[in-house]
């Protein structure tokens, strides 16, 4: 069995009708200054583009009926063989060295479970002057009691 800080890390992108965001979303991914083992996109029963796109992407595709955001995760996490999933919406877009940084907070730890990361840029074009930035955090869960 691999570590927990082997590196090996699945971008996982749950959809459903986000192909005006989801090109970009899956380019932030491929991206990352620490390449991720995989990128798997689960459509959760879209009506546009989305699969295709992300299939054009050279990006794991799974396609299931509308079941939600939590049974598209649920799926996610079964079809991975990496120790670690980040899960990124559709309409978001990492930075660089956002893999790279979890994975430093994971390696800090011999008991890691699991690391957080939180950043926002948000700027849609359906909103117009709306810009919030939140600074970067990590939260690392261990178990440690």
């Amino acid at each position: 069995m691999r570590s927990l800080t082997d590196g090996l890390v699945t971008v996982a992108i749950c959809v459903r009708n986000g192909e005006r965001y989801i090109a970009e979303a899956i380019e932030s991914a491929q991206n990352q200054t620490h390449e991720p083992h995989q990128i798997l996109v689960v459509d959760d029963g879209s009506t546009d583009r989305s699969a295709f796109i992300a299939a054009e992407a050279n990006c794991k595709v799974i396609r299931q009926g509308q079941r939600g955001l939590a049974a598209a995760r649920n799926t996610a996490y079964k079809n991975t063989s990496s120790e670690w999933i980040y899960f990124l919406d559709a309409d978001d877009i990492m930075k660089k060295n956002t893999l790279m940084g979890l994975l430093n907070a994971a390696r800090s730890s011999t008991s890691a479970v699991g690391a957080i990361g939180h950043r926002v840029n948000f700027i849609s074009p359906e909103l117009t002057n709306i810009i919030r930035l939140v600074d970067s955090s990590c939260l690392l869960y261990t178990s440690d009691a």
